[in-house]
Parts: structure tokens; C-alpha cells; sequence
């Protein structure tokens, strides 16, 4: 699974104090929100074939009628995780393997019985947005509003 990482700078400054005076039950279920949330955005972000920033996915060496990473849009497939101290959402297991490969544009077999590798075009699949700090901003006033 991908750590948000990029969560502590994509925070303003009031947003991190207010968060640091919550209880770990209260953590747990804010980051349960915001991981579940993040995880539909990505999920939407994925199936529309765009990156984080905005821009289209690079196309495909073949043409298909498929959109790419339908499976990988699926629930048993993007996972989320969430504790008092983090927020997660991710891969898991072969799905895994086959989004790292796209995520950072990596050289891989097209099937598991070939020798020949191909370079796969980088295709950020997991990430934070502009749109998506707001999103994170939102979970924590409606966290605070909520008790």
C-alpha cells in the first residue's frame, strides 16, 4: 500500500494543529473517513484514465476497446487502511505488482510466460490533487462539527 505521504504538506498549518488535539478513537475515524474518501477520488481518477495533476493518461502501445485498469478500480483490489496515526490507501497482491509497474513507468513482460520485456509509459494512479486538499480539509472541519 501507498502511505499518504504528501498529506502533511498538502495540510494547512490550523488543519495539522487541530487534528493533533484529537484522541486516537477520534484520529481512527477521521482517517477511516478520509481514507475512504481518497480512495473513491483515486478510484474515479483512475477510471477517467487522468493523473493527479490533471492530465490524460499516456495511451496504450495497443489500442483497445478496454479502458485500462478497470480491475484495478475495484474494491477487492484498492484498499484502504486507516489507524489513529494514518491514513492509507493502495494495492495489494498481484494488483499490486501491476499498478507499481504503471505508477512509476517501469519495464515488465507483458505476460507471465514471455522473456521480453517492454517499457510501460509512468501513469500516476495514486496521489493527491489540488481538488483532493479540500477534500481532506473537509473531513477534518466535519470531524470537529460531528462531536
Amino acid at each position: 500500500m501507498s502511505d499518504l505521504t504528501e498529506l502533511a504538506t498538502a495540510l494547512p498549518e490550523w488543519a495539522t494543529a487541530i487534528a493533533s488535539q484529537l484522541d486516537n478513537k477520534q484520529l481512527k475515524k477521521v482517517n477511516r473517513t478520509l481514507a475512504m474518501e481518497m480512495r473513491a477520488v483515486n478510484r474515479e481518477r483512475i477510471r477517467a484514465q487522468t493523473d493527479p495533476d490533471g492530465s490524460d493518461f499516456v495511451d496504450p502501445l495497443k489500442a483497445s476497446n478496454n479502458p485500462m485498469f478497470r480491475e484495478l478500480t475495484k474494491a477487492r483490489h484498492l484498499k484502504f487502511n486507516a489507524t489513529s496515526r494514518h491514513a492509507q490507501i493502495g494495492f495489494e497482491g498481484s494488483a499490486a505488482k501491476i499498478a507499481r509497474i504503471h505508477h512509476e513507468g517501469q519495464r515488465s513482460t507483458v505476460r507471465p510466460d514471455s522473456s521480453k520485456k517492454f517499457p510501460y509509459p509512468k501513469r500516476e494512479l495514486i496521489g493527491i490533487s489540488r481538488a483532493d486538499r479540500h477534500i481532506i480539509i473537509r473531513v477534518l472541519r466535519e470531524s470537529l462539527t460531528a462531536d
